[in-house]
């Protein structure tokens, strides 16, 4: 009898235990999650996150949150503000390295950890998320489908004097990270344009809008209020083009970024996390006829990891050798050991995927890690000074992608260059399927076929000074490769006596927009292109009328100023002022 019991009350207690286990997490580990709280600000609550022998601790008291992997503090939490309805539902979020915190709609802190899938979390309302990506076309409720000749379909408003917010399809989830593009056609509208990160309280608004007989492209917050909508700008600049062209409104957003643009060109970029999620609407304000038009909606999942060092910023992501010490605009990373190198591991990406940093250049050797699967396989987009003893200024630098297998390098592509000595750069690597392209202020210089599959981070052999980082999806990058404020890179050519040729064009400062200007080299075929497009630059080159390759910049404060299209040997260069903007070598 008094076995039975004891049997029995084993039983109870193993059923008990699987039970309260199911509260607290899924069967399988997991890199994606959701966990949900209420939170009246008045206590403290917790979450530990176990994972591969590490733990991940999540912490929000009414002053702010923190993230600690292992004790070591990680990420960025502002003072949180004063919440209103009390309680407030508190979201914990987990995208594989990505952590992230809301309260409400409002993102009020993010962290950057490397923990192994999640096995245990404590806490009794967890949620495992699909890894499959969001891909949605989606048209606005309540307007009228038409076809055109070709057969594509696109939508009209019913009413010729329609004004505010059109919702897409009803259970379309509220998203925190997302691309999304609109193409549409103006016509005699008011307004049109991208609502974003959405609810009852507000949300961000892309636009084109007529204001005063003049056109803009403005980013806004819109505040709900008694009276309606409250916007304030958060950037505006011109929209000089044809209002019955197609034009294609697009929107970026990741953690408390946000990007905008128009026809794949970069408009601009804001930080604000104010919204951290919500509803994706169309904005319209109808003006004259015709009415304006837009085809649905294409909505996909998107991310962007970055972070900056600020007063409130701990470490980015943990060093696994070596260690990071923080300044008020940077951090370093450095070996604690002479001769053994420093490495700081931030996670596995996505293909194809942009891994770029704005490095501060002090004449070490450093680089982006990318392929990472342990400390003997991965490879290297590296800047090391030359081997020669030099003593001028500027000094020589090699830029190549070097693959480490079994501890052992071996380099695959280089190029040789002149960089500023204490000067800042951005280095990126595209990370493509088994193929990897480096980058240095845009110039895309080095390539090779390598196993790209792995995880990203830095490398130094001494120390390496980091003022940002992103790491984003896509084949194009986003974010612009080539920053204001940063070094000049001087390219060298591996002949001692090479062939050279150059054409010049001199904008002015009355380059009127939309006309392009023309240079031609006399020995090699090759064209550029030079168009003002409102408040940027577009350069395009050709080569017996093929694309060779584009990039743009923003429009020169001080005008005039020289473009210089450069030959030397295979390589076409272009210049803007002192600065090399593009370069691409020749078959």
């Amino acid at each position: 009898m008094t076995s039975n019991l004891s049997l029995r009350f084993l039983k109870l207690c193993l059923v008990l235990a699987a039970w309260a286990w199911s509260l607290s997490f899924s069967s399988e580990p997991t890199d994606r999650f959701l966990c949900q709280r209420e939170w009246d600000s008045s206590s403290e609550i917790s979450w530990i996150v176990e994972g591969g022998n590490k733990s991940l601790s999540v912490r929000l008291s009414k002053n702010r949150c923190s993230f600690a992997l292992e004790n070591e503090m990680l990420g960025w939490s502002e003072i949180l503000p004063s919440v209103p309805n009390l309680p407030a539902r508190a979201y914990l979020l987990r995208e594989q390295f990505r952590w992230s915190l809301l309260i409400g709609r409002r993102l009020v802190a993010f962290a950057f950890a490397d923990l192994p899938k999640t096995e245990k979390v404590d806490s009794a309302n967890f949620e495992s998320l699909p890894e499959s990506d969001l891909q949605i076309y989606a048209a606005p409720v309540g307007w009228k489908r038409m076809e055109l000749e070709d057969g594509s379909v696109i939508f009209c408003p019913k009413d010729e004097k329609a004004k505010g917010l059109f919702p897409l399809m009803a259970n379309l989830p509220s998203l925190s990270d997302f691309a999304v593009s609109m193409e549409t056609q103006l016509n005699g509208a008011r307004s049109v344009g991208i609502g974003f990160c959405w609810g009852e309280d507000g949300g961000y608004l892309w636009r084109w809008v007529r204001l005063g007989g003049e056109t803009f492209w403005q980013l806004a917050l819109a505040s709900a209020s008694n009276s309606g909508l409250d916007l304030t700008t958060l950037y505006e600049e011109p929209a000089d083009f044809p209002p019955t062209s197609w034009l294609n409104l697009q929107v970026w957003r990741s953690l408390d970024q946000i990007w905008v643009g128009v026809d794949g060109d970069l408009v601009a970029q804001v930080r604000d996390n104010r919204f951290g999620q919500g509803k994706i609407v169309v904005w319209l304000e109808t003006g004259d006829l015709p009415l304006p038009l837009v085809k649905p909606l294409r909505i996909t999942r998107w991310w962007c990891a970055s972070l900056k060092p600020e007063v409130e910023t701990h470490l980015p992501f943990s060093a696994l050798n070596g260690r990071w010490t923080s300044k008020l605009d940077s951090w370093i990373l450095s070996s604690e050991v002479k001769g053994k190198t420093a490495l700081a591991i931030l996670g596995e990406t996505e293909l194809p995927s942009w891994w770029v940093a704005d490095i501060q250049w002090r004449d070490e050797p450093l680089g982006l890690v990318f392929g990472w699967v342990n400390e003997m396989q991965f490879n290297l987009l590296r800047l090391r000074p030359a081997e020669t003893v030099q003593t001028s200024l500027p000094k020589r630098v090699v830029l190549e992608i070097v693959a480490i297998r079994d501890g052992r390098e071996r380099v695959l592509s280089d190029w040789s260059l002149f960089l500023e000595p204490n000067a800042l750069y951005r280095l990126a690597v595209l990370v493509e399927e088994n193929k990897a392209s480096g980058f240095i202020n845009s110039l895309g210089l080095v390539s090779a076929k390598v196993i790209t599959a792995g995880k990203v981070g830095f490398w130094t052999s001494s120390s390496l000074g980091l003022k940002g980082f992103w790491l984003y999806k896509g084949q194009s990058p986003s974010l612009t490769l080539m920053p204001e404020n940063v070094g000049t890179v001087q390219l060298l050519s591996d002949l001692s006596i090479a062939a050279h040729e150059s054409i010049s064009i001199n904008l002015t400062a009355g380059l009127p927009p939309n006309v392009p200007l023309i240079a031609k080299l006399s020995k090699e075929p090759i064209t550029l292109y030079v168009e003002r497009r409102s408040n940027r630059l577009f350069f395009r080159v050709e080569r017996q009328s093929q694309l060779v390759g584009f990039t743009e910049t923003k429009l020169p404060k001080e005008l005039p100023i020289v473009v210089k299209l450069e030959r030397i040997d295979r390589v076409v260069l272009i210049r803007l002022g002192d600065q090399t903007i593009w370069t691409t070598k020749l078959d």
